[in-house]
């Protein structure tokens, strides 16, 4: 029974407050699709794909093979970061970032048992992404040949520049629905404060009137007697 009487006083009060409350989460999900929109730099990602795997068909693949390319990828992975790569891309590319700068723009991963290993960049810029990662594997690629004379790593899947390509953050769809909730949420807060202090602060001649009307009738006599 009291729960019952809760809800209903709760839906008593929300449309008491509706308008705040729609008010509060609407105007926050205008106002945080806005900057999501036109005020906050897009983030873009491209990715470039090397194959790890020693060239030749006469190479018979085993599990000695396998396990061989699997500890060159993680050599790889750490070599991908160091500054005699990332330097050089950024000398070649003439780029306006320093050594740590790019370490941070740039993500190498591989996946459980795959000679593949993925590099991922992020940048404001769509264009220089695409250009940063194939940049990055064929740098890679050439101090791998040169330095260690080894002929094992293939740039199979280069990053390749989309005509209508789509951010991955700022989401505009998400910040909506997130500032929507808080907004509601936050309306509801209020409202309840609202009707707290409403409840809590009683007028003077309220609690008179209040006190006549609920008096017995000989005693409202007597108060009108008193009060003239």
């Amino acid at each position: 029974m009291e729960e019952s009487i809760k809800i209903k006083q709760f839906i008593a009060l929300f449309r008491k407050r509706l308008l705040l409350i729609l008010s509060l989460g609407f105007g926050s999900a205008i106002l945080s699709g806005f900057y999501a929109i036109y005020v906050m730099n897009p983030t873009y990602e491209s990715s470039a794909h090397i194959l790890v795997n020693k060239n030749g068909e006469d190479i018979k693949y085993d599990y000695n093979v396998v396990m061989t390319n699997f500890q060159y990828i993680n050599t790889y992975s750490d070599m991908i970061y160091t500054p005699v790569v990332m330097e050089k891309v950024i000398d070649d590319l003439n780029l306006k970032v320093n050594y740590e700068e790019l370490v941070d723009q740039v993500k190498i991963t591989s996946h459980k048992e795959s000679q593949v290993l993925s590099i991922s960049v992020r940048d404001s810029n769509y264009s220089s992404t695409v250009n940063i990662a194939n940049q990055v594997a064929t740098v890679f690629k050439n101090k791998v040949d040169d330095t260690l004379d080894l002929n094992n790593v293939t740039i199979f899947s280069p990053a390749v520049e989309k005509d209508n390509p789509t951010s991955i953050n700022p989401k505009p769809v998400v910040f909506i629905i997130v500032a929507l909730i808080v907004g509601l949420i936050i309306g509801l807060v209020i409202s309840f404060l609202l009707e707290i202090k409403n409840n809590t602060i009683i007028q003077p001649q309220n609690v008179k009137a209040t006190n006549i009307a609920n008096a017995e009738p000989e005693d409202q006599g007597s108060i009108r007697k008193v009060k003239g």
